[in-house]
């Protein structure tokens, strides 16, 4: 077990993602735990993306680092994963590339991540109007049928004061005698 830490820290790159992301796959691997080496590699591709997006050259050396960490402990890694499928094909992916392609892989990738959000927030901006337009029309409409049903009280009202008025005149009238 001491030796896996000597290999481990040997094989470090000297780029302190890499020495953070090896020192944990090593950790990992001396654990014995499939579960969490794959949690730890999979921890690795989602600081390669992160930082794919904000330096391209670290994203390399991060992923040269856990490179060389895996070929450097293919053996043990390989007596690890067994016949975890899923493992051994996230190992394969980072392995089987240089560091370029897998960072041209990722980025391929997050462009494609990228682009599919930006489709949904259009998709969801383009709702977003449409149900603004259809609360707007609908709002148009009981404006309108308000107005309506106001004029009509209106009217009513109006007539209601002329009929009063004419009887009241009426009253009048048949009370002075003319």
């Amino acid at each position: 077990m001491m030796m896996l830490a000597v290999i481990s820290m040997a094989s470090c790159s000297g780029n302190a993602g890499g020495d953070e992301a090896t020192k944990d796959l090593a950790a990992q691997l001396e654990s014995g735990d499939v579960n969490k080496f794959q949690a730890a590699l999979e921890a690795v591709k989602a600081k390669a993306t992160e930082l794919l997006a904000q330096n391209p050259e670290k994203a390399k050396e991060l992923i040269a680092s856990v490179q060389k960490f895996l070929n450097d402990n293919k053996e043990k890694v390989t007596a690890l994963i067994g016949s975890n499928e899923t493992v051994s094909n996230l190992v394969n992916t980072i392995t089987s590339a240089s560091a370029d392609d897998v960072i041209n892989t990722l980025s391929g990738a997050l462009g494609g991540v990228q682009d599919k959000a930006e489709g949904l927030m259009d998709d969801a901006q383009q709702k977003a109007g449409e149900l603004l337009e259809g609360v707007e029309d609908q709002a148009g409409e009981m404006l309108e049928d308000a107005q309506q049903k106001a004029g009509e009280l209106i009217d009513g009202a109006n007539d209601k004061l002329q009929d009063a008025t004419q009887k009241a005149d009426e009253t009048i009238k048949g009370a002075i005698g003319l």
